[in-house]
């Protein structure tokens, strides 16, 4: 009787030894859901063309200028992992979080999930029709300034992280194994990778780097340096960069209009590139805070919001559970941690309008478990296949094995 591991593996390299042979692409319209998926699942935007039982195998033909959408990739990976769900029904569970409709999956690493809690948080600008929809448009728009920039970009990592993922299945001895189900999913998934890493946000990259991680069990050793090491960026397109140069990153464009001014996506992506639509005096933000999570008793941690302002902040405070700490500094320092310091710590700030001198208080909070733990569970590495479809099916299995 084979073991679910062997499952695992056949699934891997199922999904990864098909060449990616697609139709030109049609507009798309996001789904619902999984249960909308069509059976067999289509490939609803064309991938790069390759044999993928062939490691190192060159592009034989790369997608149209025109016809790049990382929103259709999305939902072609939600299809395909429809295809697997028989083998590992847990997909099924977590599918719908890269549906292009909301997902939101390259935020900051959990590195200590429990229970539920998701490897990978939102970073608060969905993925297929926001945030990479700024790739896509200017890998699809001869004219904009970083075209030919982000093509080039684009490629160089498509190749790689499609070498990384050929070299690691031919080093487990399933490269050559004929394809049973879920033919684009490696076409789209490798695109998806090379999108994220061609914004070049730091955020993103230590996601992808986590990814890479949890791989070693199926041959893979993580680049050193990094995924960094292996990917080029155009920072532009980022949403902490500024597309169009007008002083306004794309993070707080996406706050400015879609969040305040109720956007459409195509609506949001031409302001992103229109020098002309600039945020004045926009909402101030915080991204993140982090140091919180799970942490060992004893340790220590700094919580640190992680913040992009116009604005300058003229007063901190922060609260533990509801309760002002009396502490009025940025970051909030805690040592010797003790059970007793979980709990929710939030931080309000407060900026001034230097126009108006008006003020604007913003806060943000994150939770804090302090907990004697010795061991990462699986299940929240289940919410990887949120990111990376059939890449956390190894990492997944590899924890399993560890923990036995």
């Amino acid at each position: 009787m084979k073991k679910v591991s062997d499952y695992l593996t056949i699934a891997m390299a199922a999904l990864f030894a098909v060449s990616c042979v697609m139709p030109m692409a049609q507009a798309h319209t996001p789904l619902a859901g999984i249960e909308a998926c069509p059976s067999p699942g289509p490939a609803y935007a064309p991938l790069p063309q390759f044999v993928q039982g062939t490691v190192g195998s060159p592009i034989a033909s790369w997608p149209a200028v025109g016809t790049h959408n990382f929103c259709a990739h999305m939902d072609t990976i939600l299809c395909q992992l429809a295809l697997v769900s028989g083998l590992l029904p847990e997909v099924l569970e977590y599918a719908n979080l890269l549906r292009c409709l909301d997902a939101d999956i390259n935020g900051p690493v959990n590195p200590d999930p429990q229970g539920d809690e998701l490897p990978i948080t939102p970073n608060g600008v969905p993925d297929g029709q926001y945030e990479l929809a700024i790739v896509a448009y200017a890998l699809n728009t001869p004219a904009y300034a970083l075209h030919t920039e982000t093509l080039a970009a684009y490629q160089f990592n498509f190749e790689n992280i499609k070498n990384l993922i050929q070299q690691a299945l031919d080093t487990a001895g399933y490269l050559a194994l004929v394809p049973l189900a879920a033919p684009y999913l490696i076409g789209g998934l490798t695109s998806l990778l090379a999108g994220y890493a061609t914004t070049g946000d730091p955020t993103t990259l230590a996601a992808l780097d986590m990814l890479l991680g949890l791989l070693s069990d199926i041959g893979l050793e993580p680049p050193e340096g990094g995924i960094a090491s292996i990917t080029q960026s155009v920072p532009a397109l980022g949403i902490m960069g500024d597309a169009d140069g007008d002083g306004s990153s794309n993070y707080l464009e996406y706050q400015c209009f879609v969040v305040e001014q109720a956007y459409t996506a195509e609506q949001y992506v031409a302001a992103v590139f229109d020098n002309n639509q600039f945020c004045i005096t926009p909402t101030p933000i915080i991204n993140s805070i982090k140091g919180g999570g799970k942490k060992r008793i004893g340790t220590s941690t700094e919580l640190i919001p992680v913040t992009q302002y116009l604005l300058a902040p003229i007063a901190y405070e922060w609260s533990k559970d509801g309760v002002a700490l009396g502490v009025d500094t940025q970051t909030l320092l805690l040592e010797n941690l003790q059970e007793s310091d979980s709990g929710y710590y939030e931080i309000a700030i407060t900026y001034e309008y230097t126009e108006e001198k008006a003020t604007d208080v913003v806060s943000k909070g994150v939770w804090l478990t302090v907990t004697d733990f010795s061991e990462l569970p699986a299940a929240g590495v289940l919410g990887l296949l949120a990111m990376s479809g059939a890449f956390a099916i190894a990492g997944m299995g590899g924890i399993r094995r560890r923990r036995k």
